[in-house]
């Protein structure tokens, strides 16, 4: 079933939000394991969770920092136009 659900997941979305999913559920996974089926929470375990969590983080926050950027960008253009806007009928009046 999960397999079903991350084809479909690649199918109706993308290839990098499966792999998100994928990703996470991973994470979910492993912890639920331990506590539901009682299995050692050994060394390799800990480290494949940590570097999980670790790229998962880190996707997201690039992404955070990506959108915060394209933000400022928009706003720094329409600050530009704004202000060539307001320079270009100053000229105008001049003119006239």
């Amino acid at each position: 079933m999960f397999f079903l659900g991350a084809v479909g997941t690649i199918n109706y979305t993308s290839a990098l939000f499966g792999g998100i999913i994928i990703s996470l559920s991973i994470t979910f996974t492993e912890v639920l394991a331990v506590f539901f089926f009682h299995e050692k929470f050994d060394g390799e375990k800990g480290v494949a969770l940590a570097l999980s969590l670790w790229g998962s983080a880190s996707y997201f926050y690039g992404e955070y920092k990506t959108t915060q950027k394209s933000k400022a960008n928009a706003m720094e253009v329409r600050r530009l136009r704004s202000s060539v806007l307001v320079s270009s009928q100053a000229v105008d009046e001049d003119d006239g």
